[in-house]
């Protein structure tokens, strides 16, 4: 068996390839990673690593100069398509194609006609494109914003779902959001995401007179943060602190000029600071 497996990142992507190389089925890992990421340089799978990060450099230089949202999201797109026109030479010598939504489309379409045995898995993190947009516009309605979804690229989505042999789904609950629209369920596979034991683990002191919350993620209304906080303001505790970490990316449904004086937003964290604020709390939140 020989598996080609394409992702514009890393996150839970390159742990799975590995593990693929370490069972010996990984044909290629052909990734949008960029070299100049720390992380992205370390990565080692010898002749099995096909890079193709050229317009994923220009897309991340966009988000660095703070180009608007219009120009990255093009770019994006650009990103993806290029890797997933690149990736045809690899999968169609290979017994299973796997990629990351919007990356695969393209060499799936091609895989039809020269060579119908190559499975192809489109590998989804969210919900149904039409089940998450219901949510979203219900929030944006509640928070009073105008809604940012570019709906005519619901089409593509949907096309894609449709075109792919198999949806790999990381929760039931993805899965469940597919089913709901209508979905058959013999094309859904569910594969939780796992986590490397290689790290070292979070020790926490544990202080009952103090609770301290965090929220590590995306400073967006999608995220759910606003839940968040009227839960944490019924917490009945002498002394609390909740924490907010990470990029805002539009906008958050809160006032982060006015949070509550128990309420810290200490903007991006990583390395030691971000482990060192994850060692000093008593719980983790995700409220998207």
């Amino acid at each position: 068996m020989k598996i080609t497996y394409t992702s514009p990142n890393l996150s839970h992507h390159y742990p799975y390839a590995i593990a693929m190389n370490n069972q010996g089925v990984l044909n290629f890992f052909v990734t949008g990673v960029s070299r100049f990421n720390t992380n992205g340089k370390n990565i080692n799978l010898t002749n099995k690593l096909k890079r193709y990060d050229f317009f994923q450099n220009i897309f991340l230089l966009s988000r660095y100069l703070k180009l608007n949202n219009t120009i990255q999201s093009k770019l994006a797109n650009i990103s993806q398509n290029f890797l997933d026109k690149a990736s045809f030479k690899y999968a169609k010598d290979s017994d299973f194609f796997i990629y990351y939504r919007g990356c695969g489309s393209s060499t799936t379409k091609k895989l039809r006609t020269h060579n119908k045995n190559v499975i192809s898995i489109l590998e989804e993190v969210n919900t149904h494109v039409l089940f998450q947009n219901k949510i979203l516009l219900e929030e944006c309605k509640r928070i009073g914003i105008e809604s940012s979804l570019e709906t005519k690229r619901f089409d593509r989505h949907l096309r894609a779902y449709e075109l792919a042999d198999y949806i790999l789904c990381p929760s039931n609950f993805v899965a469940n959001s597919f089913l709901s629209m209508g979905f058959p369920n013999k094309k859904l596979i569910v594969n939780n995401f796992g986590r490397t034991f290689k790290t070292q683990p979070f020790i926490h002191e544990k202080n009952e007179e103090e609770f301290k919350l965090l929220y590590v993620g995306q400073l967006h209304y999608r995220k759910g943060i606003r839940y968040a906080i009227e839960a944490f303001k019924k917490i009945k505790y002498k002394k609390k602190k909740f924490y907010l970490v990470g990029p805002i990316t539009g906008p958050t449904g809160i006032d982060l000029n006015s949070l509550p004086k128990d309420i810290f937003y200490l903007g991006v964290l990583k390395g030691s600071q971000l482990r060192e604020i994850y060692n000093s709390v008593s719980a983790f939140v995700l409220p998207s």
